[in-house]
């Protein structure tokens, strides 16, 4: 008995040494793969750190963007017009241009923003959408106004808040009254509120319909008010798919309800919901529809009502003439759009609104389940291989081996499925995000001199960073244009053709150039997008520097660089690093710089050198700023050597000579910025 204790206690005890052996290898790996794959993230500003607002909501993170055309069918986001608004560095302004962060640091929590409609009055334009609150978890309706066309917008306030849900403010005037309907079907009817006080104040004018309409627009057409609504209560309707119509001879009803009801009722993803209020354009009525097919609110559909009578229903579908997202989940309405409001301003002026989101519905709790489920698998097969360990005691020597091996697997196949489990749960909607400043998003160009790159490297180059969510262009600066492989850049790419090969032509002036700002970016860099959103969001902070990924120690007598073991710096490497274009060419450019340019055209070396020295000779003040790259693959040390060619010695010395002096005592402390990006 005692010696069968003895070997059960053997069992046991090794069980468990095995047990803990595999949780520590099991947690080592995990720690490491959650330190490769994490990144410090944006809050959406000091003040909005402490608040409820912005969280991750099972609904989705909802925002809306601005468009413009000279036809509802023509439109095009708001930073294809290079809309300027130089007091935030976003040039050009770019959607999404109101999001939860609006609401929230005006003091309303909010997770997302969306449905949203327009109400132009004079030079003002008001914004009216459903805000989702982050702390009853319920939505309700709010305001904000526009005085420069919608590039910006000021939060005003909550101006309805029911105890049930309300969606979809339908906003219109009549006879000199301003007027709201939103969806509020929770309630199981449709209500009309006044505006008292417009925009602010509201009071309940009627209750137009005893049903739970869904999503209802109203649109006055040949001598009818028209409803447009969803009644998901009425026997075999189907959700997301049921249209019905009511028509009165007055907005106020009563409403009767159309011959044909329901004039629709078919499959989710043929546009039967609405998606936004109804226009007129070249005398023809249009209906916005959303495709619930993927998702819910994958997409807005588009049709042409071609007969509306009260006993006779005809519609067809046409083009939107909004251009699909290219980027996926790294566009702010790359997973899903589902509400336009387009008004027009003008003959051949259109606006319209709207929102979008970057991941499907549901997309959050998808996400939770996976990850801890993978997790779970990965606990319970470490635990199931440490009980098989105990197994190992009643076997015979020459089958040890094969089950030594078998627990190997098991470890191994337990840490893929803990590191895919974490990946789930820590890497978001597995989209990159931009970085907002003061609430406000941009775009900018990214360049890169490709004469002696490889057709294939080029075309990974562009396929990789053209997805970027502020790349706005790519530009290829070479001797000729390069023929490269077949590609599908998500956003224009432009060859800049050149006939010098000098290291100068990073720097040359392009009046092509798009946006205010520039990354010069070599093609052997190896950023990952989230370092160049960092890098941009502190540029545009501190538009008159140089901000880049690489940081050197620029001084001495003879001049030269030290890019290791710094404890400070006062230069960064230009072939990773932002700029304003027409500052940084105009310096580069100047004649105070021609004996630079000649010394560098030369060596064919020390661009960034001279850039650093032309931007330190403008002002006492930095000139530079530096964001530490979080991963940083491929060839980055060719930007960042450890140890200086010998050409590129003399060009720093000769540089030294000409322009001596100007980057001593300008070191900077690396960990002085908030961000701490810097580090």
């Amino acid at each position: 008995m005692f010696q069968r204790f003895r070997c059960v206690a053997g069992y046991a005890g090794g069980a468990v040494l095995f047990l803990l052996s595999c949780m520590a290898v099991l947690a080592i790996f995990v720690s490491v793969f959650a330190g490769m794959n994490s990144y410090p993230r944006y809050s959406y500003g000091a003040s909005h750190r402490n608040s409820t607002g912005c969280n991750q909501d099972g609904e989705g993170s909802w925002s809306v963007g601005v468009f413009y055309g000279d036809s509802p069918f023509s439109l095009k986001p708001i930073e294809s017009w290079n809309v300027r608004r130089d007091t935030s560095s976003a040039w050009p302004v770019a959607n999404p241009v109101f999001t939860c962060a609006s609401p929230s640091d005006a003091g309303s929590p909010s997770n997302f923003v969306a449905d949203p409609f327009l109400f132009i009055n004079g030079t003002s334009m008001y914004l009216f959408f459903e805000t989702k609150n982050s702390i009853t978890m319920q939505g309700d309706i709010g305001v904000a106004r526009s005085r420069d066309n919608g590039s910006t917008w000021q939060h005003l306030g909550i101006i309805l808040d029911e105890p049930w849900h309300l969606s979809y403010p339908f906003v219109f005037s009549y006879r000199g009254q301003v007027y709201l309907m939103p969806e509020g079907s929770k309630n199981g009817d449709l209500r009309l509120y006044r505006a008292v006080d417009f925009p602010l104040k509201w009071t309940l004018e009627k209750v137009i319909l005893e049903r739970p309409l869904i999503d209802t627009f109203m649109v006055e057409y040949q001598s009818f008010y028209w409803l447009f609504g969803s009644d998901w209560s009425s026997p075999g309707a189907v959700k997301n798919g049921q249209l019905e119509i009511w028509y009165s001879s007055s907005p106020f009803g009563p409403y009767k309800s159309h011959a044909k009801n329901p004039v629709k009722n078919t499959h989710r993803s043929l546009g039967s919901r609405n998606a936004g209020r109804s226009f007129v354009y070249n005398g023809s009525l249009y209906r916005p529809g959303q495709d619930c097919g993927e998702t819910y609110g994958r997409r807005v559909r588009l049709f042409k009502i071609l007969s509306l009578t009260t006993n006779e229903y005809r519609e067809l579908e046409v083009p939107l003439g909004v251009e699909e997202p290219r980027k996926g989940r790294n566009a702010w309405n790359g997973a899903r759009y589902h509400q336009l409001d387009a008004q027009q301003l003008s003959p051949g002026r259109w606006i319209a609104v709207m929102d979008g989101d970057r991941v499907p519905s549901g997309e959050r709790l998808h996400r939770l389940i996976a990850g801890y489920s993978l997790i779970s698998a990965a606990a319970l097969l470490v635990v199931l291989a440490a009980l098989a360990g105990c197994l190992i005691y009643r076997l015979r020597r020459k089958k040890k081996a094969f089950v030594f091996l078998l627990l190997g697997a098991a470890v191994i196949v337990s840490v893929v499925l803990a590191c895919t489990g974490l990946y789930y749960l820590r890497r978001g909607s597995g989209g990159e995000e931009a970085y907002p400043v003061n609430s406000g998003y941009s775009k900018f160009t990214l360049s890169t001199v490709g004469t002696e790159a490889k057709p294939e490297v080029l075309r990974r180059f562009i396929k990789r960073y053209s997805k970027c969510p502020s790349v706005g262009e790519v530009v290829i600066v070479s001797g000729e244009r390069r023929a490269l492989p077949s590609i599908s850049a998500a956003v224009p790419v432009r060859f800049r053709i050149e006939s010098e090969d000098s290291s100068n032509l990073w720097f040359r002036a392009d009046p092509l150039t798009k946006n205010r700002a520039v990354l010069f970016l070599d093609v052997e860099a190896g950023l990952a997008c989230n370092d160049l959103e960092r890098g941009f969001s502190v540029w545009r902070r501190r538009p008159e520097r140089i901000v880049g990924f690489f940081p050197g120690l620029a001084g001495g007598d003879p001049a030269t660089i030290r890019e290791e073991k710094l404890e400070g710096y006062n230069m960064v490497v230009s072939r990773a690093a932002f700029v304003d274009w027409k500052v940084a060419s105009a310096r580069y450019w100047s004649e105070r710089a021609l004996p630079g340019r000649k010394i560098v055209a030369r060596y064919k070396d020390c661009e960034d050198v001279l850039l650093n020295l032309v931007y330190a000779n403008e002002s006492s003040a930095a000139s530079v700023e530096y964001v530490r790259p979080v991963k940083a693959m491929g060839g980055w040390q060719t930007l960042r050597s450890t140890k200086l060619s010998a050409a590129r010695r003399e060009c720093i010395s000769e540089l030294g000579k000409v322009y001596g002096g100007v980057m001593n005592g300008r070191k900077k402390e690396f960990g002085r910025r908030e961000d701490g990006w810097d580090r």
